[in-house]
């Protein structure tokens, strides 16, 4: 289906474009949504962002729910924030015994892994000042500061106040345009695709990283992706209506020169996330049904099949062509 007189929002082109019915299925509300791919720089976007989100945005929706667990253990002794801090540096940077020492003793998640992974990349050191945008309560900021880092701070619109929290890690409920400060490391961790200006999101990051040495670091689906061309409209990514753009790397990178951004690295970091949730679209099953595979699993997707889609997502990594990408960013 073709769309006519509609202008993308990434580089204004009007012609060309792909029309796509997508239904809402993270909660199986079915709701049905208009989205259009650009037929220059390949952004998938929404049509119309409804004008009352709230019931796409439940109180279980997972970035809003209270982190607890680690709200409750942020009195650490002057000793343990020390051997964490210790660990974390090794982790990062394979340098000192003790450290090394206790990796070893006490392992760290790999997600927290991840985490430390972007930080390195982005030269980020302990004092570093870090913003994660889009952050929810700030479950991954309070990682960090347990981790040793300092200077740690959130925004979210959504959030129904501000939060701060006994360690000083701060969480505003606020539009990124809001923000006045500057930061060594600007995060997004899937939530570029939720924002309804992505040009006015990458003015904001030029503005607001440092001039020298400052990195951003942008992790989010994309269409340039063997996921979005074989699933189509039952790619799970999509996410309607939460989601509002689905960038190429094309898209990403007129934004990015238009701002005097340049990209240093795009890394592929797709999990079997894409095939999973992509085949129960198809049939039909929202992601949190009562017959979902993180419900079920054994009934609606074999062992044997999760062992393919985690080699498959591996392999399409390799590629350059799998569903999620990490962009790294500085000033040129």
């Amino acid at each position: 289906m073709q769309g006519e007189n509609l202008t993308c929002k990434v580089c204004g082109i009007t012609s060309e474009n792909k029309v796509y019915a997508v239904r809402e299925m993270m909660f199986g509300l079915q709701d049905e949504f208009i989205y259009f791919e650009c037929g220059n720089c390949g952004c998938l976007q929404i049509k119309d962002i409804p004008a009352d989100l709230s019931k796409y945005y439940p109180p279980e929706y997972y970035s809003f729910k209270n982190p607890a667990y680690l709200t409750g253990a942020m009195s650490d002794s002057y000793l343990k924030s020390y051997l964490r801090r210790k660990r974390t540096f090794y982790a990062m940077y394979n340098k000192g015994m003790l450290g090394r020492l206790l990796l070893a003793l006490y392992p760290i998640s790999n997600a927290l892994a991840e985490s430390l992974e972007w930080l390195k990349k982005c030269n980020a050191s302990f004092d570093s000042k870090i913003l994660d945008v889009g952050c929810g309560k700030g479950r991954l900021l309070l990682e960090l500061s347990r981790c040793g880092f300092s200077d740690l701070t959130g925004v979210d619109p959504y959030l129904d106040s501000d939060i701060v929290y006994k360690n000083k890690v701060r969480v505003l409920r606020k539009e990124l345009s809001e923000i006045e400060d500057t930061y060594h490391v600007i995060m997004f961790h899937h939530s570029l695709e939720h924002m309804r200006d992505p040009g006015g999101v990458f003015r904001d990051i030029a503005r607001l990283l440092y001039d020298e040495g400052g990195h951003a670091v942008i992790r989010t689906p994309t269409v340039s992706s063997f996921a979005w061309r074989h699933y189509g409209q039952d790619w799970v990514q999509i996410d309607a209506p939460r989601h509002f753009f689905l960038h190429s790397l094309k898209s990403i990178e007129i934004l990015a020169k238009r701002n005097g951004l340049k990209i240093k690295e795009i890394i592929f970091d797709s999990t079997e996330f894409q095939f999973w949730g992509s085949q129960q679209y198809k049939r039909g099953i929202a992601l949190f049904d009562h017959k979902a595979y993180c419900v079920r699993p054994a009934d609606i997707i074999s062992s044997q099949d999760m062992r393919l889609f985690k080699l498959k997502a591996l392999a399409l990594n390799r590629e350059k062509a799998g569903d999620q990408v990490c962009v790294y960013l500085a000033k040129n």
